[in-house]
């Protein structure tokens, strides 16, 4: 039988995985994926579930700071995926969360029926990754760690394709002159401008500030060129053209030779007086074909392509057709880089990715092309504390050169590290079994399957069932609550006794024989089996048959009341039925031994059955004649002169109710103290002697029995008489004589 903890600790399980936040500004959320599952393990499929998640503070029973709610719908495999942070909040505000702080603990409840009847899950400690999001609120980088050791330069990567043409170097020094081709015609000669006064010389040490240039004059057409003759040998100089206006001079400064800069290169420098640069306040600003490329800033920031280098950038770059390109290698041409700065930044063509080096390794800024995320691990959901040598697996993936294992906090891996398949060795602690796939380019997001270490389970606590039951009665259904850790119960039953459902469940059908004896349960798991419990069940059978009625054979004709009927106990009896002939009334006693009936002016039977809740005996029946209607039946009496005592029998007289006397002589002793005189009747239906009349006699007197006339209870069958008194002398009474009578009522 199913269960849930969650249902219950309704106990209902979670793998928490693929946590991702990226770079710059944080989202405000955190990704979540798990597998929903039964305290069986098995996976909660293609269903609709509800999810509340807690962020604690402090401790994993600390104070709840963030509470909210999601629906979400499983699928085949029982996984389902939210963000924590987007859900309907009941409880705080997400941005707000004291993640600085640490120690952050994240609970999931779950309601698979998909309402809001949660279950707690667990609580796990929130660890490095979801803590990102203070970098949101931090501007203050830390300091830069020590440069690592060079590492040794890989192979020279294959040529690049060729780059754009670099700018054109300094005009190396003047050949050999040609023969002077013919002489073309003079232009005419431009007016020259104005000649700008000349400033002093200035003492030697730093140049003063250049004065400005005067205008040029406008330059004169030029001539055609001539046809070019043949390039005959090289020959003496030619004479030297015409020597063009001089332009306007500007200020003059040092002409100490010592800082002269060549552009040819240059030796023998000092970095603090042989420099390209500006000592007075101003940008430095390059420029091929007379048009601006770079600029220094006086402030020390570098523009390319822009004349105004933002004070916040050390360099900026401008271009609407052009970008960035940073050095591109592969994975071993970065490797070999030696000591690299923190903060390197390089394209790896290998991954298609840009790196950076943190300080202690290359980090990939983007997914590029690492391997996907594994798939499903197999090995077991459940285990015993100190379980040694369990495998998880996955199907190895494609891309991934190793993988990267995580277990519970106390667990060990024996071997497999790095590949698709490890051993564990469990200790006493429950959690994830996580594995991610690496290769050069980066690690995958994680795949997690949640274990739980189970105790042998503890006794269930009570059967459930009726304890008495019929002999061969069938379908009668015991049950105990479940009991956390269990995995399955086992029964065991009386002798004779059988199950009519499976074994292994919390509830069972059972179909009995005819033997009482103790049905009995214990729970287990793979970790053990817990103590039985019992309960004794007694086996019943339908009753013995009563032996015979006792009551009287026959009835006075006409309505008679109140006639008692009886029988002896037997065994296994609850209860009695009665049952009379039609037209009779059970008055009292149904369900008893005993019955009063009232019989109608028929003849008839009184019958009963023994029962109890397994059945009724056979039916036992008694017989009742109907007799002639109640009349006086004479009984003569012939006693003995001399008696202690004296008994006659007589016909049955049915009925009886009165008695009168008629004795013409008198009773006489010699006593000579008290007695006592008695009749008796005795009834054959109960078999015991009825006392009906006594008198006392005193002193040797004589004493009448004529006309004593007693009415009594009636008694159901009168077949004996009987006179005797107490004390009893033989030897000192005197009985009657002549013709003494008895007169019983009732019917024959």
């Amino acid at each position: 039988m199913k269960r849930l903890l969650h249902s219950v600790f309704i106990f209902l399980f979670v793998s928490i995985g693929n946590w991702g936040i990226g770079f710059a500004q944080a989202p405000q959320a955190i990704n979540y994926q798990a597998i929903a599952r039964d305290l069986n393990g098995v996976e909660i499929g293609n269903q609709n579930i509800g999810i509340q998640i807690n962020i604690r503070t402090g401790s994993s029973s600390g104070p709840i700071v963030y509470s909210e709610t999601h629906q979400a719908t499983t699928n085949a495999f029982g996984l389902y995926s939210l963000k924590i942070g987007r859900g309907v909040v009941g409880v705080g505000n997400f941005q707000t969360i004291g993640w600085s702080s640490g120690n952050q603990w994240l609970e999931i409840l779950l309601d698979k029926n998909g309402g809001t009847n949660y279950i707690s899950a667990g609580t796990s400690e929130l660890l490095s990754v979801p803590y990102a999001l203070y970098a949101e609120k931090s501007n203050s980088p830390g300091p830069t760690g020590a440069t690592g050791p060079a590492g040794s330069n890989g192979a020279t990567g294959p040529s690049g394709a060729n780059g754009a043409n670099g700018q054109n170097g300094a005009t190396g020094p003047t050949g050999a002159a040609g023969a002077n081709g013919q002489n073309g015609a003079p232009g005419a000669t431009g007016l020259t401008g104005p000649t700008g006064a000349a400033g002093a010389n200035g003492q030697n040490g730093a140049p003063g500030a250049t004065g400005a240039a005067g205008s040029n004059g406008p330059t004169g057409p030029t001539g055609a060129n001539g046809l070019n003759g043949t390039t005959g040998p090289t020959g003496a100089n030619g004479q030297n053209g015409l020597t063009g206006p001089t332009g306007p001079m500007g200020p003059t400064g040092s002409s100490s030779s010592s800082n002269a800069w060549a552009l040819i290169g240059n030796a023998s420098t000092n970095s603090s007086t042989n420099f390209v640069g500006t000592t007075d306040g101003q940008d430095l600003v390059i420029k091929t074909n007379n048009a601006e490329r770079m600029r220094i800033s006086q402030s020390g920031n570098i523009g390319i392509a822009t004349t105004t280098p933002d004070p916040s950038a050390l360099v900026e770059m401008n271009s609407t057709n052009m970008g960035f390109l940073t050095s591109r290698m592969n994975t071993t041409q970065r490797n070999a880089i030696a000591n690299p700065a923190n903060g390197l930044l390089i394209y790896n063509t290998d991954c298609d990715n840009f790196n950076y080096y943190n300080g202690s390794q290359w980090i990939n800024m983007n997914s590029g092309i690492s391997p996907a995320v594994p798939g499903t691990i197999a090995g077991k959901v459940s285990a015993c504390p100190l379980t040694k040598g369990e495998t998880y697996s996955i199907t190895p993936v494609i891309g991934a050169t190793s993988y990267t294992w995580t277990i519970p906090a106390d667990a060990k891996i024996i071997s497999g590290q790095g590949t698709n398949a490890i051993l564990v060795d469990f200790g006493n602690i429950s959690g994830n079994i996580c594995v991610t796939a690496d290769n050069q380019c980066g690690s995958s997001l994680a795949a997690c399957l949640p274990v739980l270490l189970s105790l042998p389970p503890q006794s269930p606590t009570a059967i459930t069932g009726i304890s008495n039951v019929c002999s061969g009665q069938n379908s009668v259904v015991y049950h105990v609550s479940p009991t956390y850790f269990a995995t399955a119960y086992n029964w065991t039953l009386p002798s004779g006794a059988s199950l009519g459902s499976a074994n292994g469940l919390d509830s069972v059908v059972v179909n009995f024989g005819s033997t009482s004896d103790n049905i009995c349960v214990d729970a287990s798991n793979g970790c053990g089996t817990s103590q039985q419990i019992c309960n004794y069940i007694t086996v019943n059978t339908i009753p013995d048959t009563v032996s015979s009625i006792m009551g009287p054979a026959a009835m006075c004709s006409g309505y008679q009341t109140n006639i008692g009927f009886s029988v002896n106990p037997v065994n296994g009896a609850s209860s009695y039925t009665w049952s009379s002939s039609i037209g009779d009334t059970i008055r009292s006693g149904q369900g008893t031994p005993s019955v009063s009936v009232d019989f109608s002016n028929v003849s008839g039977t009184v019958c009963v059955t023994s029962d109890n809740v397994c059945g009724s005996s056979p039916q036992v029946c008694h017989n009742i004649a109907q007799g002639g209607g109640a009349n006086a039946h004479v009984i003569n009496w012939n006693g003995a002169s001399d008696f202690d005592g004296y008994s006659i029998g007589i016909s049955p007289v049915y009925n009886v109710s009165q008695l009168t006397t008629s004795f013409p002589s008198a009773f006489a002793h010699s006593h000579g103290g008290y007695l006592t005189l008695f009749i008796d009747l005795f009834d054959a239906n109960t078999g015991n002697w009825v006392n009906v009349w006594s008198q006392v006699i005193c002193c040797s007197s004589q004493m009448s029995m004529s006309g004593i006339n007693v009415v009594f209870p009636t008694l159901g069958q009168v077949t004996a008489i009987n006179v005797y008194s107490n004390p009893g002398q033989a030897q000192t009474y005197h009985g009657w004589t002549g013709s003494d009578a008895f007169t019983l009522y009732g019917c024959p």
